[in-house]
C-alpha cells in the first residue's frame, strides 16, 4: 500500500480554494495579459484537479484489490513529481492486524508549496484476488494539510483480475474536499511479470482534469525490499517517482 495518489486530493482543494477568486474576472476587464494569466491558471487547476485514490501499490497509481496478510504490513518512502509540478517526499505505512482489513497512514512534505498532508485511511477486501478468481476491495480515506487548513475524503471501489499473461486493475470512486461538491474518477491498469521486474502500464482520469498515462517497474533488490520508480504524462508535463517499499 503505498500513497502516490493521496497528496493531489489535498493539491485538488488547495488549488481550487485559492483560485477560486482569481477565475471570477469580469469580461470588461479581460486584456491579452490577463487571459494569458488565467489560461495557465486554468491549466494549473486541471493537472493538480486528479482527486486520485490514496495508497496503491508502489508505483502504481491505479489502486489492486490485495491487502496485506493479517500481522504484517510495509513501510515505503518516495520522491515524485506530480500533477502541477508539485514536488514531494512521502513516507506510508500500512499494517493488517486481521485477515481482509488494511490501514495505513501516510506524511507528505510538498517542497513546491512548502506544505505537510497527513493521510489515513482503511481499505477492506471482500474477495480476495486467486490465479484464477477476482478480487474485490473498498478503500475509504480522509486526508488533511497544513497550513492551509485542507481537508479531503475519497471513496474507491477496487477489482482486480488475473488476464493471461498479467493482471488487470479498475478502479471506480470520488473524492470530496470541504465545501465542494464530489468529483467521480476512473482508473485502469495492466500488471505483469517481466521475469527480471514487475511492470505496468496504467490511465487514470477525474472530473476537472486532463487524464494521466503512466508506466512503472518494480524490482526486490533485497529480502522484503522494494526499488520502484515510475514515469508519466498528464497535459504535456512529465510525471516521475522513484522510491522504496520493506515489508514486515
Amino acid at each position: 500500500m503505498a500513497d502516490t495518489q493521496g497528496q493531489f486530493i489535498t493539491q485538488t482543494a488547495r488549488q481550487f480554494n485559492s483560485m477560486s477568486h482569481d477565475l471570477k474576472v469580469a469580461p470588461s476587464t479581460m486584456t491579452a495579459m490577463s487571459l494569458q494569466s488565467l489560461a495557465r491558471k486554468l491549466l494549473v487547476l486541471s493537472a493538480a484537479a486528479l482527486p486520485l485514490v490514496a495508497h496503491a501499490g508502489r508505483p502504481m497509481m491505479v489502486d489492486d484489490a490485495g491487502v496485506s496478510d493479517a500481522g504484517a504490513g510495509h513501510l515505503e518512502t518516495w520522491f515524485e513529481r506530480g500533477p502541477g509540478g508539485h514536488r514531494a517526499w512521502t513516507a506510508a505505512l500500512a499494517y493488517a492486524s486481521i485477515e481482509g482489513l488494511e490501514v495505513g497512514a501516510a506524511v507528505s512534505r510538498d517542497t513546491t508549496e512548502r506544505s505537510t498532508a497527513l493521510r489515513l485511511q482503511g481499505k477492506l477486501q471482500s474477495t480476495r484476488p486467486t490465479e484464477d478468481a477476482c478480487g474485490h476491495a473498498a478503500v475509504l480515506g480522509i486526508a488533511h494539510e497544513r497550513p492551509k487548513a485542507v481537508n479531503a475524503r475519497w471513496f474507491n471501489l477496487v477489482m482486480s483480475c488475473p488476464v493471461a499473461p498479467g493482471n488487470v486493475h479498475l478502479n471506480l470512486g470520488a473524492t470530496q474536499t470541504a465545501r465542494k461538491s464530489a468529483k467521480a474518477f476512473i482508473g485502469a491498469a495492466w500488471e505483469q511479470d517481466l521475469g527480471w521486474a514487475s511492470g505496468h502500464v496504467e490511465w487514470i482520469a477525474a472530473q476537472s482534469a486532463q487524464p494521466i498515462v503512466n508506466l512503472g517497474l518494480r524490482r526486490e533488490i533485497g529480502k522484503g525490499l522494494q526499488l520502484d520508480g515510475s514515469v508519466g504524462r498528464q497535459a504535456g508535463r512529465t510525471l516521475f517517482s522513484v522510491g522504496l517499499k520493506q515489508q514486515f
